[in-house]
């Protein structure tokens, strides 16, 4: 998935609270794809946040994914990296009025169930998780 970091780890997000995760601004409809090879310990619905994601790509460490539209996946699947996980959410407004947005994806990585910031897992520059 391509997408614009918004806000980075432990940044404080509109409201000034302070969230372990990343927003991510993503196209609508976005596909997004496991970053690393790993289990699904969940996948569906979170009350008011649209579809998540939970991956294990390795003992002890979670990546959740938060505000996907659709789900490609189900609980327990082993996935390769780059394997499908879902879509983003369809475009919002009017895209003829020039009122359609993006989407966000919330992003938040976990060891032994404690947030962690991903920069040692990703390469982050900025521009493209």
């Amino acid at each position: 998935m391509r997408g614009t970091v918004l806000r980075g780890f432990d940044g404080p997000d509109a409201l000034g609270i302070r969230r372990p995760g990343l927003d991510i601004a993503t196209l609508p409809d976005a596909l997004v794809t496991a970053p690393w090879a790993g289990t699904v310990r969940y996948a569906g619905p979170l009350a008011g946040r649209g579809q998540v994601v939970i991956l294990e790509p390795d003992e002890d460490i979670l990546l959740v994914m938060v505000g996907l539209g659709a789900l490609l996946v189900e609980t327990a699947a082993i996935l390769p990296q780059g394997a499908p996980l879902g879509t983003m959410p369809a475009q919002t407004g009017d895209a003829s009025s020039g009122g359609g947005r993006g989407q966000t994806l919330y992003f938040e990585m976990r060891e032994q169930g404690k947030p962690i910031d991903p920069a040692a897992w990703f390469a982050l520059t900025g521009a493209r998780p």
